[in-house]
């Protein structure tokens, strides 16, 4: 029986993408959001261009280059690069992320074409 999105994550983040800027609803855990919520309060507390207002990127850029700027998959494959390093996870970038996140939805029951939109895959076929 394929699960329903409620059933995946008890709340609901609303995500502006990149792509085709369409605005997707993304399933969070109480976890997630927790740390989601943390770190919006550091971002209010640093002030200046960290502030967090409802037009700026959810990340933010580090390099004084992109300074303001949203944090673009360059930025973010060095940063989990980095991070790996640290982890001692070889060979770990964001796109990693993203097929462990199609697998646990999967494994968890979650019907396909939600779990598509979950993603943002646009094609028709399923594989």
């Amino acid at each position: 029986m394929a699960r329903k999105p409620k059933e995946f994550g008890e709340l609901l983040h609303q995500q502006q993408r990149a792509k085709g800027q369409n605005v997707s609803e993304v399933p969070l855990s109480r976890e997630a959001r927790s740390y989601l919520e943390a770190y919006l309060e550091w971002r209010q507390q640093q002030g200046g261009v960290f502030e967090p207002i409802p037009e700026s990127p959810m990340f933010l850029a580090q390099d004084p280059k992109n300074k303001r700027q949203r944090l673009g998959y360059k930025g973010l494959h060095k940063m989990v690069r980095k991070l790996g390093a640290v982890a001692g996870v070889e060979d770990i970038n964001p796109h990693r992320f993203r097929h462990t996140f199609g697998t646990e939805v999967t494994r968890r029951g979650v019907d396909p074409l939600f779990g598509k939109e979950l993603m943002g895959i646009k094609s028709v076929q399923l594989r």
